[in-house]
């Protein structure tokens, strides 16, 4: 019996060990098939991860400027939805056009090993991203097909608080504090500022039970 335990548990780890080697090898394909896509880009993306990350504080703050700047035009000239939306598909196009032409005149032509690795690790990050964001979705999904009164109860009650938080603060500073904070986001996490505060927060929390 112990014997027929242990080849047993030896299988499944020899199932496993393929399943994890076959998983690692569909990310690097897709790595590199974003990597290939996203080429002309590629000098781009670079310096704004290192913004993003503070390495670049004065990327970063000009990003935030021109975030902070095209969010006051709107509030003061309040376009039409459906002109808002035109512009923003005008404004894509245009940057989809031109950055990458800018970007071989502006920036320096040099490309290290550092950058590439750089690159590749943005593009793997990019992927595990999208990967959360397809596993939410199927999570929704297998809700809504196997759990439908928790998938009816999750979506009425944030549908709900969305609409009561809409109803109470300006929607286009709603959307100004949301792409501020997806701007600030990778920075913070590198810097760990929120696993310290919430360490702390604990740590006060328990020690506070402790005392009572």
């Amino acid at each position: 019996l112990l014997l027929s335990k242990t080849m047993h548990t030896t299988d499944q780890q020899q199932t496993q060990e393929p399943s994890s080697q076959s998983s690692l090898t569909a990310h690097q394909n897709r790595t590199e098939s974003l990597a290939s896509t996203l080429d002309a880009w590629r000098r781009v993306l670079v310096r704004l991860d290192a913004a993003l990350h503070w390495e670049q504080p004065a990327t970063l703050g000009a990003l935030l400027a021109g975030i902070t700047l095209l969010f006051v035009l709107i509030a003061w000239l309040q376009p039409p939805l459906i002109t808002m939306a035109a512009l923003a598909c005008l404004l894509a196009a245009a940057c989809d056009y031109l950055v990458p032409c800018a970007s071989q005149l502006l920036l320096p032509n040099d490309w290290s090993q550092a950058d590439e690795q750089c690159y590749t690790d943005l593009c793997s990050r990019l992927v595990r991203y999208w990967d959360v964001v397809a596993r939410g979705a199927e999570t929704l999904v297998k809700w809504r097909r196997d759990r439908p009164q928790v998938y009816l109860a999750v979506t009425v009650l944030t549908l709900l608080g969305l609409m009561l938080i809409g109803e109470r603060i300006n929607n286009l500073f709603l959307a100004y504090l949301a792409v501020v904070a997806l701007l600030l986001a990778p920075g913070l996490r590198r810097s760990g500022m929120p696993q310290r505060a919430m360490a702390q927060l604990i740590g006060k929390l328990r020690s506070g039970r402790k005392t009572e």
